[in-house]
C-alpha cells in the first residue's frame, strides 16, 4: 500500500463531492442536502404486558389483590399497582428478567443496591428475599469474579457425645434476676447426656471459692466427679483458682469459643427452658422464683428429651416417676 496525500488523491476527492445540479440523471441538490434526524424511542414489548395481565389470573397473591381491592391498590389499563409500584405476578421469567436488569446490567452489585433499583417501581411478595437468597448466590459471574472480604472460618467440630452418665457436664449462669430471698442469679449444671440437671440459686458477686462449694454440695455429693466440664469464658471459670482446682481433681476444663455460644449448646438450652418455666411461677413483682426452682427442675427432669427419646428421670433412675394416680384400681372386686 502506497500513501497518497489528500490534495493529490483526486479520484477519492471526486467521489466525495456532491453531484452537480445540471446532471438530470442524479437526484436534485436539495435532496442530498436535506437534514436527517434520528429519533430513538424505547417502549415495552406488548407481549410482556400481556403476560403480566394474564398472570393476574393465575397468581394467588394477585388474585387476592384484584378481588379484594386492598387499600392503596389501583388498576390502570389492566395493570395493577400497589401505591406507585407495578404488581408483578410470578409467571414465566418476568421476575428473573427484572433481577437481571437490576443486578447483571448495573454492575453486579450486592442485594441491597440491586433491590433499591427495583423497590420503587415493582413489587411482588418476598422480592428482596428472592433476590438475596436465590438469584445473586446463583449468579455465575459474581461467583467467579468476587472474592471474600473476610477470612474463611475454620472447620467446626461438635463435642463428642459422652459415653457415661455424669461424665461430661455443662455449667452456666442465668442472671441477673430480680433479687429474691437474697439471690439474684441461677447456677445451672447440666449433664450433657441428659441424665440430670441442677438449678442452684446464688448471687452474681460470688467468688471462685464459693462456686467450688456450690459445685461440691449440689453436684459432687449427688453424682460424683465428672471427667470434663464445658463452660463459657466467665471470669469465674477462667480464674486461676478454678483452673487449679479442676487440674488437681483430674477434670478437663473445656471452654467455649469466643462469640460462639453454640459450643455450650446443652447449657444454653437449659437456660432458655428455665427462663420460660419461671414465667409461670413468679408473681407480678417478679419474685418467688427461688421457691419455684425445685418444681421447675422436676418438670424438666420429667420431660422427654428429643435427642435421646427418654426423660432425665428415666436415664437417672431407670424408670419414670409416678405422677398421676391411676383412674382404674389395680384390683376390682368381683361383684362389680
Amino acid at each position: 500500500m502506497v500513501y497518497i496525500p489528500g490534495p493529490d488523491n483526486t479520484v477519492a476527492d471526486a467521489l466525495s463531492r456532491l453531484p452537480e445540479e445540471s446532471d438530470p440523471l442524479l437526484p436534485i441538490h436539495e435532496a442530498w442536502c436535506a437534514p436527517v434526524g434520528a429519533v430513538l424511542s424505547i417502549a415495552t414489548d406488548q407481549t410482556v404486558l400481556d403476560t403480566i395481565k394474564a398472570g393476574y389470573l393465575s397468581d394467588d397473591y394477585c388474585l387476592k389483590v384484584t378481588k379484594s381491592h386492598m387499600p392503596g391498590t389501583k388498576c390502570v389499563n389492566g395493570l395493577w399497582y400497589i401505591g406507585d409500584r407495578l404488581l408483578v405476578p410470578r409467571i414465566g421469567d418476568i421476575c428473573e428478567n427484572l433481577f437481571r436488569l437490576a443486578h447483571d446490567c448495573l454492575g453486579h452489585f450486592g442485594a441491597d443496591k440491586s433491590y433499591a433499583t427495583l423497590r420503587d417501581a415493582y413489587y411482588w411478595p418476598n422480592m428482596c428475599r428472592d433476590l438475596e437468597q436465590t438469584y445473586i448466590p446463583s449468579c455465575e459471574e459474581c461467583q467467579r469474579n468476587k472474592t471474600r472480604t473476610t477470612k474463611a472460618p475454620g472447620p467446626l467440630h461438635p463435642l463428642p457425645v459422652p459415653d457415661d452418665r455424669g461424665s461430661s457436664i455443662a455449667m452456666d449462669f442465668v442472671g441477673p434476676l430480680r433479687p429474691d430471698s437474697g439471690c439474684d442469679c441461677i447456677l445451672t449444671i447440666t449433664d450433657r447426656l441428659g441424665a440430670d440437671i441442677r438449678i442452684v440459686p446464688t448471687q452474681m458477686d460470688i467468688s471462685a471459692e464459693d462456686l467450688a462449694v456450690l459445685f461440691f454440695d449440689h453436684w459432687f455429693c449427688e453424682n460424683g466427679l465428672p471427667l470434663e466440664i464445658v463452660s463459657d469464658r466467665d471470669k469465674l471459670f477462667i480464674s486461676r483458682f478454678w483452673k487449679a482446682l479442676t487440674a488437681l481433681c483430674g477434670v478437663k476444663l473445656k471452654m467455649s469459643s469466643s462469640y460462639h455460644p453454640q459450643t455450650d449448646g446443652s447449657s444454653e438450652r437449659s437456660n432458655k427452658t428455665i427462663n420460660q418455666s419461671l414465667c409461670y411461677h413468679v408473681d407480678r413483682s417478679q419474685k418467688g422464683w427461688v421457691r419455684a426452682l425445685p418444681r421447675v427442675r422436676f418438670n424438666i427432669m420429667n420431660s422427654v428429651n428429643a435427642s435421646t427419646g427418654f426423660s432425665n428421670f428415666q436415664l437417672h433412675l431407670g424408670r419414670a416417676p409416678h405422677l398421676i394416680p391411676p383412674i382404674v384400681p389395680a384390683e376390682l372386686p368381683d361383684d362389680l
